[in-house]
């Protein structure tokens, strides 16, 4: 039976290591001066190499003909062929996640701990998942931790290192594994065709890195299955009868009819996403997985993070799109996306979702235009009307647009907020050009703030309805509730936010809110109240038999 490309083409030496040069250069550096820990907790995602690291680490303290000054393991001798053909007898690995009781690591560590090693320099106790031990383990590992003798090494990997006690993670010498960027991981699989005697065109190579997400051993995996299919020379067609189908075309499509605002557009390619038989949760996947790249790129396109996942036309798309949007509608995409995925499954009709979804993403960007700063006056008709000291007050017309923009992500939960460092700034600027505004003018307005509240969030415009005004001062505004269920509602930070600045908006300064809570003693009215209120919240009607 042929081995498969993962462990044929293991790394043997440091030097062989696919982007973890902050791991290398130390553990080299330790190897070198004779400075080993006798504790490593190796942590990060699956398939990156955690346990090809601790296997090289127990080889190179171990090799016979390692020189003085040197840190790669030769390969060559008695204790490196037996650690490679996995026999040797002082490295000890325990898989964690089956052996997860007290008494296994007693048995296995703790009692083996006791005894020199057979032939070596270093008895090197591996322990995989480690994070699945019990806490009774965790107990009876801490003691031997504590005070090991001097030629144990222990190595844990995991890949949840939140879930190893701190007591056992202050005792290890901590190295965290990264993910494997596309160019890199790319670079690793022409290498292994070369290695296989293979040509392999270069965007299969990049789908291939793209689709693992930076895990190593996912990457080699998908090579291995491309490599079953027997052709010396594999281009895309034959590629895609292995690999999963990638349609990120029809995703980059699909979002640029979006933020063009084409609803029939986008609908069209819904309607084809459906004839040609594509799963549509994992095209709405894809496509949250694309937007939240293009959100990363609308903030900071040299991010590091997101460089490591991007491969030259990605990034070119990327960069197109992102001049026809802004980044509060991308958000704002990505959330109704991240719904819309959770009804696929049980919706009867399984495209309404997804055509839902473009009907109300596009909708709402063309109710927006109407609020959106004009050229001819930056703060738009409504707030023209309401500023009543406009006159030199280019700081409050700054403000008022940005709040005009703040509006564009919609929804419940997706208000964008103004900028934590320029706000008091921005608020005493509007405080002192815009002038009070009174009572009566909030009071005045106010059905004009319900509508624009209704926009972010119809639910809480239907409770503040329910609630009275009491009065305004030093720029509070109190709201009295007959029901503590109806405040506590409004009084949520994020839900408060949104009435505040949509207050704000409107009247042209700075609202605070403060709340009063009414009980109702008469029963028959508060029941009545109750019946009435609930009907306004969910719109629905008294019927009458």
């Amino acid at each position: 039976m042929s081995e498969v490309i993962y462990r044929k083409y293991r790394p043997q030496k440091f030097s062989d290591l696919v982007n973890q040069e902050h791991v290398r250069k130390t553990l080299e550096n330790e190897i070198r001066t004779d400075r080993i820990a006798h504790a490593y907790l190796f942590s990060g995602p699956r398939g990156i190499g955690k346990t090809t690291v601790a296997r090289l680490l127990a080889k190179a303290v171990n090799c016979l003909n390692r020189k003085e000054k040197e840190s790669e393991p030769c390969n060559k001798c008695h204790h490196c062929q037996e650690i490679m053909e996995g026999r040797f007898l002082d490295l000890i690995e325990i898989d964690a996640a089956s052996h997860t009781g007290v008494d296994n690591v007693r048995g296995t560590i703790i009692e083996n701990v006791r005894f020199v090693p057979h032939s070596a320099k270093f008895k090197v106790f591996i322990i995989d998942e480690a994070h699945m031990l019990s806490n009774s383990a965790f107990n009876a590992l801490l003691k031997t931790l504590e005070e090991p003798p001097s030629y144990a090494i222990f190595i844990l990997a995991t890949t949840e290192p939140h879930k190893i006690p701190e007591t056992i993670i202050s005792r290890c010498q901590r190295f965290d594994f990264k993910k494997v960027g596309v160019k890199e991981l790319t670079e690793r699989l022409s290498h292994l065709a070369k290695q296989e005697g293979l040509k392999i065109d270069k965007d299969v190579l990049v789908t291939i890195a793209a689709r693992s997400e930076g895990c190593i051993r996912d990457a080699e995996s998908l090579l291995q299955q491309i490599l079953s299919l027997g052709e010396k020379r594999i281009t895309m067609d034959e590629a895609s009868l292995v690999l999963p189908r990638s349609d990120i075309k029809l995703v980059i499509n699909f979002c640029e009819h979006l933020f063009k605002n084409e609803i029939s557009g986008a609908l069209q390619l819904v309607n084809n996403l459906l004839e040609e038989g594509v799963d549509l949760e994992q095209f709405v996947g894809d496509t949250i997985e694309f937007l939240r790249k293009l959100l990363v790129y609308s903030v900071d396109p040299e991010l590091a993070t997101l460089k490591a996942e991007l491969d030259e036309d990605i990034e070119e798309k990327l960069k197109n799109l992102n001049t026809q949007t802004k980044t509060p509608r991308i958000a704002f995409l990505i959330s109704l996306f991240i719904d819309k995925k959770r009804e696929i499954k049980q919706a009867e009709i399984p495209p309404l979702p997804l055509e839902l979804l473009v009907v109300e993403f596009c909708e709402n960007q063309e109710n927006k235009k109407s609020i959106q700063p004009k050229t001819d006056h930056p703060l738009g008709e409504n707030q023209k009307n309401n500023q009543t000291h406009s006159a030199g007050s280019g700081q409050a017309i700054e403000q008022s647009a940005r709040n005009a923009r703040a509006s564009e992500a919609g929804g419940s939960n997706n208000i964008s907020l103004d900028n934590d460092i320029n706000k008091d700034k921005d608020v005493s600027n509007v405080n002192e050009r815009a002038g009070d505004i009174s009572f009566d003018s909030i009071k005045n307005n106010w059905d004009k703030i319900l509508l624009e509240i209704k926009k972010q969030n119809h639910s809480i415009s239907a409770f503040l309805k329910t609630g009275q005004l009491i009065a305004f001062s030093n720029q509070i505004l109190q709201i009295r509730f007959s029901y503590k269920f109806h405040q506590d509602r409004i009084k949520d930070v994020k839900n408060k936010r949104i009435v505040e600045q949509c207050i704000s908006q409107v009247v042209g300064q700075p609202v605070k809110l403060e709340f009063k809570t009414l009980e109702v003693n008469n029963n028959a009215g508060k029941t009545n109240r109750v019946i009435e209120d609930a009907l306004e919240v969910f719109g629905g009607e008294l019927v009458e038999e």
